[in-house]
Formats: structure tokens, sequence, C-alpha cells
């Protein structure tokens, strides 16, 4: 497992514990028949159960020490992802091969490297040299298979009369109406679940959202008015659909906060909560400038200098968007600094809702008690938001692990700067983002995940070459009708019969919805090892899957043409 298994000497030393007078009998198991008696024996006496999350009171600073690492981790499962969908989708498609191998070894490689001194951030430097150059090769691989695929499918695509036709590809289960970069020039696309559009570039786009105003100081899409003040902090944040305000009354948004990080052990992995009674607020910009300012998009430039570092925040408001977007490239040679961004929002909920793997969770927002006070940092993936039930705000990562949520205040942990067991850890060069996103309702009606996740898979733009193809202009390879359901994986099965589909529940609730695809003749579900589970079939109506999901349920299927 990369930390050390049994040897030769605990070995032995089992075989005789195995059975000697005066000693507890010792038995060696695997953890699945493990965890089949202790469960047996649990019910059978009784014993009690814990209900919710095991927070740790410990190594806090993991989820944000060395920054880079985990930021390569995010992209590189979304692109190993991609990689399993596209090749999958070609292969059936156009009779295009999957890389098997290939995509095995970049699956173990990255695997590898979430060993746990490696993604907490806790490992030496030398190891981080290793890292990046693995993280590179799988980039490589996975870009290329990706790429492959995406021409394969471009090529087989029929583009009618298109003179300038490209593929727009989109790996998430939900339709989306976006704004993309194209040669230069921006443009609104519309392209459906786990599938494709073709785009005439020569046609004139259309955009039914009204267009960006701006002025000094502000700029409004419709759905956002923001507002920043001199030194480019947002001051207003208004949500015309809910006419709600984000920002707390008299608050500023996107604080960077600057604090003392001095952990009484443990340098790299720990936070002390007296950290938090240091911060710093960073307002002074060393300029705020309108560099972009079209009815598709403004962008506004902040930098600011503090210490030996230096941030600059591109903070950008598009053409029919919900979500304010916050660029950062930071140059950062601080020891012993924590660097938060502050967002103190107009809303009070007792509780803030954190994404996590295959669902969320809720923690307090208060303090009433030690294990309250106790989780004063916390984990999660890319969102946290706060609603209180009519309205709600979330704030999106690209990247980052740690928060803070305190009242009506989430904080964005971002860099870290230990100097044990790696004196430079993080020092250097960064880029990562984040965003704000106010909505209607709560996170699952609000449509925070579908945004959050897309703020993290950006559409793939691919050229077309020739018009000779048969596959439809714009196709679904599949598409849930529910938009409670995240689909984590499409890929050829392991022993190559069928595909294998897996997806969650995400939004805590039973549902039964109808998986569309195309072609799929019989289903069955299967496990994690893609291994038959010997339940209940799934129905198949005219390439439509009938799927029951309990709340958070993950869901893996075989399916076959």
């Amino acid at each position: 497992d990369g930390g050390g298994g049994p040897d030769v000497d605990m070995l032995e030393r089992a075989r005789r514990l195995a059975d000697l007078e005066g000693f507890g009998r010792v038995e060696l198991t695997t953890a699945a028949d493990a965890m089949d008696r202790i469960r047996a024996e649990g019910e059978a006496a009784g014993l009690p159960v814990w209900s919710g999350e095991l927070y740790l009171e410990k190594h806090r600073g993991t989820y944000t020490t060395h920054g880079e690492v985990k930021r390569a981790n995010r992209e590189l499962e979304g692109a190993l992802r991609d990689a399993e969908l596209w090749s999958s989708a070609a292969a059936r498609l156009t009779g295009a091969t999957v890389p098997v191998e290939e995509l095995d070894q970049a699956w173990k490689t990255l695997l590898l490297h979430q060993f746990h001194d490696i993604i907490p951030g806790s490992s030496i430097h030398w190891v981080y040299d290793d890292t990046a150059a693995d993280h590179a090769s799988v980039r490589a691989i996975t870009g290329r298979i990706r790429g492959e695929a995406l021409a394969a499918l471009a090529s087989g695509v029929d583009v009618g009369g298109a003179d300038r036709p490209v593929l727009v590809a989109n790996s998430l289960a939900w339709p989306r109406d976006e704004v993309v970069e194209i040669d230069g020039s921006l443009r609104r696309v519309t392209v459906p679940a786990c599938g494709w559009s073709v785009v005439d570039l020569a046609e004139s786009p259309a955009d039914d959202h009204p267009p960006l105003t701006f002025g000094a100081g502000w700029a409004d899409n419709g759905i956002l008015r923001v507002e920043w003040d001199g030194d480019g902090l947002l001051r207003s944040v208004h949500h015309h659909p809910t006419g709600r305000e984000a920002v707390a009354p008299g608050a500023a948004a996107n604080l960077l906060q600057l604090m003392e990080d001095r952990p009484a052990e443990w340098d790299a992995w720990d936070i002390d909560r007296t950290a938090f009674d240091t911060a710093v607020d960073l307002t002074e910009a060393d300029s705020v400038e309108l560099i972009e300012s079209t009815v598709s998009r403004v962008g506004l430039r902040v930098v600011r200098s503090f210490g030996a570092s230096r941030i600059e925040q591109l903070v950008r408001l598009t053409r029919g968007s919900g979500r304010l977007e916050i660029r950062c490239r930071v140059d950062w040679h601080e020891d012993h600094k924590l660097l938060k961004a502050a967002f103190p929002l107009d809303v009070r909920s007792p509780v803030a809702r954190h994404e996590i793997q295959f669902g969320h969770v809720e923690r307090p927002t208060h303090a009433n008690t030690s294990w309250d006070a106790a989780r004063f940092e916390t984990c999660a993936h890319t969102w946290v938001d706060l609603s209180d039930g009519d309205f709600g705000v979330a704030v999106l990562n690209d990247s980052k692990y740690g928060h803070d949520v305190s009242g009506n205040v989430i904080r964005l942990s971002l860099l870290r700067a230990p100097t044990w067991p790696d004196p430079v850890a993080d020092r250097g060069h960064h880029r990562f983002a984040y965003a704000l996103y106010p909505h209607a309702g709560l996170p699952t009606t609000g449509g925070v995940i579908a945004e959050a996740h897309a703020f993290n898979t950006p559409l793939q733009v691919v050229a077309v070459e020739g018009s000779g193809g048969v596959l439809p202009a714009e196709h679904s390879v599949l598409a849930p009708d529910d938009p409670g359901v995240v689909v984590t994986a499409v890929k050829q099965a392991d022993d190559g019969d069928g595909t294998i589909v897996r997806l969650h529940e995400a939004f805590g609730s039973p549902r039964r919805l109808g998986l569309r695809i195309p072609g799929a003749s019989t289903a069955e579900r299967v496990d994690l090892l893609e291994h038959s589970t010997d339940g209940e079939p799934v129905t198949v109506r005219e390439g439509v899957l009938d799927l029951a999901l309990r709340p958070f349920e993950l869901c893996t299927l075989r399916v076959r043409s």
C-alpha cells in the first residue's frame, strides 16, 4: 500500500499467536470477512451506532498544503473521466479502439500519488519533483486519448451545410448553455448532457440573454449586479431573480486575509485555531483596472502586494451566467502564513452544506459545543453553501479543499507556507479559481451542484474535418432525466463485456429516474469491481433504464447493447 505491508516477522508473530495460552487468539483474514463478522457481532450485542461525520480533530492543514498537487489531482481525475467517456463513445459509434492499457496505467500512476503523505502535502520536497513529472505524464496521456477520441467523433458527424463546423463536447450529465471562447472570440453554445453539438462558426451567434451593461464600479448581466470599491473589494452582489443581496450589509466580499500559521506541532499537517485570531485584512490594492468590457464579458483586474508576495485577481462576469468568477495568479513567498478569501454573506443559517465525495454533509455554523468549536477548519470538494430556504450563496472552487464557516462568513483557504518537512512548500507561482454563486432555494434545487461541476469541467471544442459523417450533429451518449443524479464514470468494462456507468444520487433524497442510453438493450447492477451483485434486474425499455436510488446511493451498472 506504499506505507509498508506486513513483513516476515509480523506474519510469524501472527502464526504463533494463533493459539498461544494466555494470549488472545489472532486470525489472519480479509478486511471484508472481518467487517462481516464485526457487523454480525455488533448487531447481536446491540453495540451503539454513530450517525454522521467522524471529524478528525487534527491535521487540518492537509486540506491546503502543497496546493499544486491537489490542483493537478482534481484536474487529472476529470481528464481521465473524460478520456474514458469519449474513448468509450468513439469505440461504440465509430469503431475506434479504447486504449485500455494506457488508461489503466494512467489511473494507477495518479492513484499512487494519492498516497497518504503525497496528496496531503506532508512529504519531503523531492517527492513533489517526482509527482510533478508523473502528473505531467498522465496529463499528456489523457490529453492525447481524449483528443483522439473527440477527433474520431468529430470526423464522423454530419455537419449538414455548415461552412466552419466545430464540435463542442460536454462530459457532464446535464445540458449546458454557456459562453465559450473559440478562436479568440466569445460565443454562446448549447450542448446536451454527456454529448456534443456541432456549431457553425460562419453563422452569427444567437444569444437570448440580455447583454452586459457596466459603468464605473459596477457591472450587470441581468442575473447579477456586481459593485466594487476603489480597492477592488466586492461591496454588492445583487441577485435579480430573487431580489436578494449576497454580501452582508457594510461588509466586503472576496476579502483576502493573511494569518500567522505556526502550529504547535506537525507543521505541514496542522492548523491551530489561534491562527484565525491573527488575521490581517489585505484591503489595499496596487491597481484596479477594467481590462475587459464587452456585452459578453466584463473583467476587473485587481493586483495586491503583501510581504514578499503578489496576487493578481481577475474578477469576471459573463453574459447569461449566474456565477461571479475570481481567477487568481499568485507569486507566493511567505513563511508560516495562511492566506484565506472571506465572503461575509447576507444569509443566516445554522448549518452550512459542504460537498464531499458522492454527496454533501451539513455542518454547524456556530460553536455551541466543544465539538462544534473543534470543527473550525473543514474539508469540502467543489462547493460550500449557506442557504436560508428561499435564497442561498455558494462558494465554488476549482482546486481548494480547506474551508471555515462561522456565522454568515464562508472562508476559503488558498495557500499555506510550512517549513517542515518541505522547507519551500508552496513557494512560487500558483493558478487557481473560485466563484460566488447566489441562487434561489437550497443548493439542491438552486443548481449549485451542476454549476460547481461545470466550473470544474470546461466544454471541449474540436475542429471538424470533412463533412461526410453519419453521426447526428447533436447527440447524448447518455442522459438522466433527473438533475439530482451525477454521472461519475462511463467506461469500457474491464473485461470488455459492455459499458460501465457509475452514478450517484446527489440531493440526499430517494428518487426514481430514467437513464437514456441510446442502443442499450440490457443492464445489471454491479459492484465497484464490476462483479455482478445478483440484485434486482434493471428494466430497459427503448434504451431507457428505470432506476430507483436511495439518498446518496452510489450505483454502478453494466450496460450491454
